[in-house]
């Protein structure tokens, strides 16, 4: 069986008929647009001895079908996340990402799909399957950006299990391997996050409630995406009730009840 199958299995996720053929639909055009780019390349190789206008118009040809090509892909990239980070809906997020997966080619690097799969699953509450998707880091994906994502995706786990130990193991080895793969904005607030849950947990873990909801209050990290706002609100909805501050705890409370989407916060209201 090979990774692709395996994440799919472990992950056993119900594809909806209409994110199936809009996933196929979608790799299929991103599939032509790269025949296409390599096509135009071809030909404009064995036209630049040509004294006419072919290399020009092959060149042109070529630009205009990278750039559609690289735009097909970044649109559809973010169309994709934005089901998870913006929606707050893992429900349809798995269902279209576990249909591209099925739809798409061979792929060459796997360490980026896991991560999706496992966030996916673990916003819809399947801690479970997403602790089975992470071991695949230590038998698939052996290299600096999979090291990186386990251990980003194994501080999540942790924090949620309350295992301050792990959590604090994960942290520690983040801050290195993170200078190692190349990151974006998404993912240095994931860093921030996962280096700040040690501290989080700890507070809780103490009944500390006002330094918490302080801490967690003054976390930027969390404001760039929907998703991130809506974990700031249920951790300081947790700290006003330890706080026993009902009327923070119910304006908390009441944005997670309006913004949980299919995420496993709403069965915590």
């Amino acid at each position: 069986m090979d990774i692709r199958d395996r994440i799919l299995q472990e992950a056993g996720w119900e594809i909806r008929e209409s994110d199936r053929a809009d996933a196929a639909a979608s790799v299929r055009i991103g599939m032509l647009l790269r025949i296409g780019l390599a096509g135009a390349a071809v030909f404009f190789l064995f036209s630049l001895k040509a004294h006419t206008m072919l290399p020009y118009i092959a060149g042109a040809a070529a630009v205009l079908l990278a750039v559609c090509y690289y735009g097909h892909r970044t649109v559809f990239s973010r169309k994709l996340r934005s089901l998870l980070v913006r929606d707050c809906d893992p429900d349809h997020f798995l269902s279209y990402y576990s249909a591209v997966l099925q739809s798409a080619g061979r792929q060459k690097k796997w360490e980026g799909h896991i991560y999706n799969m496992v966030q996916g699953l673990f916003y819809a509450g399947q801690f479970e399957k997403a602790g089975h998707l992470v071991k695949l880091y230590e038998e698939e994906c052996r290299s600096a950006e999979g090291d990186f994502r386990h251990d980003l995706a194994g501080a999540l786990l942790a924090y949620h299990a309350g295992d301050l130990e792990l959590l604090k193991h994960y942290s520690a080895l983040l801050g290195n391997e993170s200078q190692r793969v190349r990151m974006n904005a998404e993912l240095c607030d994931e860093l921030d996050e996962a280096k700040a849950l040690p501290h989080f947990l700890e507070l809780e873990q103490k009944g500390q409630w006002q330094e918490l909801y302080d801490a967690v209050s003054r976390a930027r990290f969390y404001d760039a995406l929907p998703l991130g706002q809506l974990k700031k609100h249920v951790c300081l909805e947790k700290a006003a009730r330890g706080m026993q501050d009902t009327e923070k705890a119910g304006m908390h409370g009441n944005y997670v009840r309006a913004h949980a989407g299919t995420t496993f916060y709403r069965e915590l209201q």
